[in-house]
């Protein structure tokens, strides 16, 4: 199976510039950027480093994926975003997981190792709000998700679209 990592940005040149040594980009068969509406420059950093970047038109990081799903031949998505919250050491993870079978494999802030951006924070409120989200996901379809609402995930493209 080939794959795809989808990098998905608006305005994160910082982020990109910091990252970008450390992304496993050998690792997969094909890069893309989609880009919602950056004005600081990150489209024109990843077009100088000879990758393809792709602009969304509106909003939204659903609208994101299915734009890449659309625009990849291949058979695995990994999505990344380069906004520091993410490890691109766990790309080729989630990759290897979906290869082993799985639809879907989303990383999490909430397994052992794992990071929140409200953590040390006494109300974490997103975080409460995504771990009952999470249980109804676990409860009406089952499987063993512990963020359901984190986009930092790698899916089987036939499972994307239906």
């Amino acid at each position: 199976m080939k794959s795809t990592l989808v990098i998905l940005t608006r305005n994160e040149i910082v982020g990109a510039r910091s990252l970008f040594d450390r992304m496993p980009f050998r690792d997969f068969d094909e890069t893309l950027v989609i880009d919602y509406k950056s004005n600081d420059g990150t489209p024109d950093f990843f077009k100088s480093k000879g990758i393809k970047v792709i602009a969304q038109e509106n909003p939204g990081r659903g609208t994101a994926m299915q734009l890449a799903a659309k625009i990849s031949e291949n058979d695995i998505l990994v999505f990344f975003g380069p906004d520091g919250n993410e490890d691109p050491n766990d790309c080729p993870k989630l990759k290897n997981l979906v290869l082993a079978g799985n639809d879907m494999a989303i990383a999490s802030r909430f397994l052992p190792g794992g990071r929140n951006e409200e953590d040390g924070k006494v109300l974490k409120t997103r975080a409460w709000a995504n771990r009952f989200f999470t249980a109804c996901v676990r409860f009406f379809w089952g499987g063993d998700v512990t963020d359901s609402i984190n986009g930092f995930r790698a899916v089987k493209k036939s499972a994307l679209n239906g």
